[in-house]
């Protein structure tokens, strides 16, 4: 029957159904590096195609337009190598870029991938490897043999380790297809001309062998018959048994009779070679023994290329007609149909075995039954141990070791069967559990840890808690690989390891009590605790309940840690988590203010319960910060008034955040409730938002308090000069009042040049009665700029202020006050000021008054300067009116001498009244000399 068949047959595609056209499904056309990737050229209409047909996605073939005499398929990934002429091109699909080019000096007439990364190429005469690493070149590998000469090449092999290369070639030769082969060891630098139609390499491990032999099959049917070698090549690794090599007949049957090899693959996975004909036949060989397991036709149609096909680890194949299939062994039906119907148990037996496959079960139940009962516990050990999916590694198999008595210099017959077991494989949860017992209890953990970092071992919870005892550490590793979170996280807990309990749960998808292991962990380690507790909330969403977590922290009043813990939880500043915000600035406010202060300084948080907050802010004696929370008027009056608890320029500025009648109503609370206290931070806010709370308000709140009195006064000062410019009748009147309490005569003098909005007669009247003389010299320039010159000039005379009364005299342009001067210069037998008037006040004096005056008080030598001033002005002007007098007399002479011209002249003008007058320049009314004073001369 054919469900007893130890093969398995598998279409997978007809290419013909997928658009390639049966003419292009060739040996020159079409190439199969791997199970992955078919690649076929096509022409239509002169233009060349490469198809590449995805055997993942077999229906959506891949078409591009692509002119090629050759295109593989990289076995991995989807890389294509390409050949025009001597140009060998690689690409990377995907990517649509080129990675390699070269240009051969000679054609390369069969190419092939022998890795994912490294291309074969057969030339005439040599053969290259080229990688698609780097910017390398194809490298000579080595010289084609001279058998090869003539052969067409239709293979290249290599061993997985790329040290023993193989090309294959056939060619036609007294009519039959002879193969030939060259074998060569890049190790020795040596070929080995080979008859041979198909081959291939292996790597198999032989029981009793450590590590796995190299093994090169090929197949040959010659004049005598057809033969299967296997030979290991190279040297056996140390410990290792060589490689029996077998030849084995390979049978053809007689109605093919020009039937030959023309593909190999073999199967690492079951130990088998596939051995393909010309005429559709596969035969199935055991590798270890040369036993035919299995030969039958497959195909009617020539199976022209083959791969290894991963999935079932059987073979690949596509015929002429486009049918892809593959072959593999029945993984269910093999063993059974080499015991059954090929009547060999031993193989049955080894296959079974060394593949771990069903069908021999009984085999391996029976002896090990009679090994066991005849005492051979080694033996016995050794069947149950390779018995397949493990039918005789059962607690019933432990138990019968156990019940056997230990033989006296002689190892146990259980410790036996789990010594094998460990050799050769790891022991399951039962086996593990039995085996650690005794070395649990005494106390050999090095063995636990051998085991365990060797893999031998299965983990399960048991077992942890078995090894929890000896070492909680190496538990944690039995509970880890055993996949028992509760008991993972608490190891971590018990050994200390917080921070990874987070990122295990996280990786295994478990939700431990965290609120309960915190609060464990709190108990024994605060420090510890406020960083398992951030590790929970590191994420955007918390893994905890924050006020819970919160309350773990406040059992043990860890106020310090809880907010270190609840800063970094809440820095994202989340609406959501406002309550959590009012509660870590309430337990600070109440433990420890200045943190609370801090935090508010960093403007983290703005969610939190502002007014609450704010009432605990005062009660801390935090007024800023209390201000800055408080909206309410009452309670910023409240606290506003304490500003020697306040910092001036912070409530200068908070100030501007204030409404208007909320300012003005603050800054009369200040100064109810303590005006000596308050009154200069007050004058700091009016002087710098007087412009937004209105001049007159300012003035109205100060006077209220009568700011402007004492010694509360100076303290305005600053607000009184910002404001000034305004030219206020209050505010310079004020200043003024100000400055002269300060007796800064000079300020007083700048205020009333600049500012003259006040009441200047009454300021005069009260500076003259001042002690002080620079402010009765004020008084007296007071009165002169109100026009009352006689007493600005009296004031002056008071104070001996000579000058200043010569130059009001002047100023006034009131003869009889100048008069009056000089006439009270003499008196006080003042000469040299009376000198110095006459020039001062030179153009409203009457020159024979003063010669009258200096006659009189016989000081005509301190009069003769100015006399003479008077003479030399008089003279001068006399000289002037001579010579216009005389210019005038020439032309008038002139005139008259001309003769008149009737004709020329117009009409004579008769002249107005008046107009033979004229003004003489240069003199003054009433034959005084003109006003002002004498020239470079400027008194004493």
């Amino acid at each position: 029957m054919a469900g007893q068949l130890p093969i398995k047959f598998q279409e997978h595609l007809q290419l013909q159904n997928v658009g390639i056209n049966v003419t292009n499904i060739g040996f020159s056309s079409l190439t199969m590096e791997s199970d992955k990737f078919i690649c076929v050229r096509e022409k239509v209409n002169d233009t060349a195609f490469v198809i590449i047909i995805d055997m993942a996605d077999p229906n959506n073939p891949i078409k591009r337009p692509i002119t090629a005499d050759s295109a593989i398929m990289n076995p991995a990934s989807k890389v294509i190598a390409l050949k025009a002429g001597k140009t060998l091109q690689i690409f990377n699909i995907e990517l649509r870029s080129r990675m390699k080019t070269f240009n051969m000096t000679e054609d390369c007439i069969f190419w092939k991938w022998v890795s994912v990364n490294t291309i074969g190429i057969v030339t005439e005469t040599s053969v290259y490897h080229w990688t698609t690493e780097g910017d390398s070149q194809p490298l000579k590998m080595f010289d084609r043999h001279p058998t090869l000469q003539g052969c067409q090449i239709i293979n290249y092999r290599t061993d997985d380790s790329l040290q023993w290369l193989l090309v294959n070639g056939i060619q036609a030769q007294e009519g039959r297809v002879v193969g030939r082969m060259q074998l060569y060891s890049i190790e020795r630098k040596v070929s080995q001309p080979i008859e041979g139609h198909a081959a291939a390499f292996t790597q198999f491990k032989l029981e009793g062998n450590k590590k796995s032999s190299t093994l090169f099959s090929f197949a040959v049917r010659g004049q005598q018959g057809g033969k299967l070698h296997i030979i290991e090549v190279g040297t056996p690794a140390p410990e290792n048994q060589p490689f029996q090599k077998k030849a084995i007949d390979v049978q053809f049957p007689a109605e093919a009779p020009n039937d030959f090899p023309v593909a190999m693959q073999t199967s690492a996975k079951h130990g088998v070679i596939y051995l393909v004909t010309k005429y559709g036949y596969v035969h199935v060989f055991d590798i270890e023994s040369g036993t035919l397991i299995y030969m039958n036709r497959i195909s009617a149609d020539t199976m022209f290329v083959t791969a290894p096909y991963e999935p079932t680890s059987g073979i690949i194949a596509v015929n002429r007609k486009g049918q892809v299939l593959s072959v593999s062994v029945d993984e269910e039906n093999v063993v059974s149909y080499i015991q059954n119907t090929l009547g060999n148990a031993d193989l049955a037996y080894k296959m079974s075995a060394r593949c771990n496959l069903p069908g021999a079960d009984q085999l391996f139940v029976s002896r090990f039954t009679q090994l066991f009962q005849s005492g051979n516990y080694g033996e016995a050990a050794k069947v149950a141990a390779t018995a397949p999916r493990g039918i005789l590694r059962t607690q019933q198999t432990i138990q019968q070791f156990q019940t056997v008595p230990p033989q006296p210099n002689q190892p146990s017959p259980l410790l036996q069967y789990f010594s094998i077991l460990l050799e050769s494989s790891k022991l399951n949860k039962e086996e593990s559990i039995e085996l650690c017992k005794p070395v649990v209890m005494q106390g050999k953990k090095q063995l636990l840890e051998k085991w365990l970092k060797e893999d031998k071992l299965e983990c399960s919870e048991q077992l942890g808690d078995l090894v929890k005892s000896v070492d909680p550490t190496l538990a944690l590793s039995v509970y880890l690989r055993a996949n028992v979170p509760m008991k993972v996280i608490q190891c971590f807990a018990e050994t200390g390891q917080y921070q990874k309990i987070v990122l295990y749960a996280k990786k295994v998808n478990y939700q431990p009590d965290y609120i309960f292991l915190l609060r464990n962990i709190m108990r024994i380690n605060p420090e510890q605790g406020v960083q398992f507790a951030q590790l929970l909330v590191q994420d955007e969403e918390p893994m905890a309940d924050l006020t819970q977590v919160v309350d773990v922290f406040l059992e043990q009043n860890l106020i310090q840690q809880c907010t270190a813990f609840l800063l970094e939880a809440l820095k994202n500043n989340r609406e959501d988590q406002g309550h959590l915000q009012t509660r870590l600035l309430e337990m600070n406010l109440m433990q420890a203010p200045q943190v609370a202060d801090a935090i508010l300084g960093n403007n983290m948080f703005t969610h939190y319960d502002k007014p609450h907050i704010a009432q605990l802010c005062e009660k801390a004696g935090l007024l800023q910060r209390a201000l800055e929370h408080y909206t309410d008027l009452y309670d910023i009056k409240r606290a506003v008034v304490h500003t020697h608890l306040l910092n001036p320029d912070w409530l200068v500025n908070y100030f501007g955040r204030l409404s208007v009648e909320d300012c003005v109503e603050c800054l009369k609370a200040m100064l109810q409730a303590n005006i000596r206290q308050n009154l200069q931070v007050v004058v700091q806010i009016a002087t710098k938002y007087h412009e937004q709370l209105g001049t007159q308000k300012l003035i109205e709140l100060f006077e209220s308090f009568k700011s402007y009195e004492v010694k509360q006064l100076p303290l305005v000062k600053p607000y009184l000069r910002s404001v000034q410019n305004i030219n206020n009748k209050a505010i310079n009147e004020a200043l003024n009042n100000l400055l002269i309490e300060e007796e800064d005569y000079q300020g007083l003098r700048n205020s009333i040049d600049a500012y003259d909005n006040f009441d200047n007669i009454s300021l005069a009247q009260r500076l003259e009665k001042h002690e002080l003389i620079e402010f009765r010299r004020i008084a007296a320039y007071l009165y002169k700029g109100n026009n009352r010159w006689k007493q600005a000039v009296e004031l002056c005379k008071k104070d001996r202020l000579y000058k200043d009364s010569m130059t009001y005299a002047s100023e006034s342009r009131q003869i009889e006050l100048a008069e009056e001067l000089i006439a009270w210069f003499l008196e006080e037998k003042l000469y040299e000021c009376f000198g110095a008037c006459l020039f001062q006040c030179y153009d409203l004096l009457r020159p024979d008054v003063i010669l009258e005056l200096a006659w009189r008080h016989d000081i005509i030598s301190f009069a003769m300067p100015y006399m003479i001033q008077i003479m030399r002005e008089y003279i001068t002007k006399v000289d002037k009116l001579e010579q216009s007098d005389q210019l005038r007399t020439e032309n008038e002479t002139a005139n008259e001498q001309k003769p008149i011209d009737f004709n020329s002249q117009g009409p004579l003008m008769i002249t107005g009244p008046g107009m033979g007058s004229f003004q003489q320049p240069g003199f003054g009314a009433g034959g005084y000399p003109p006003y002002g004073g004498a020239p470079g001369y400027s008194g004493y």
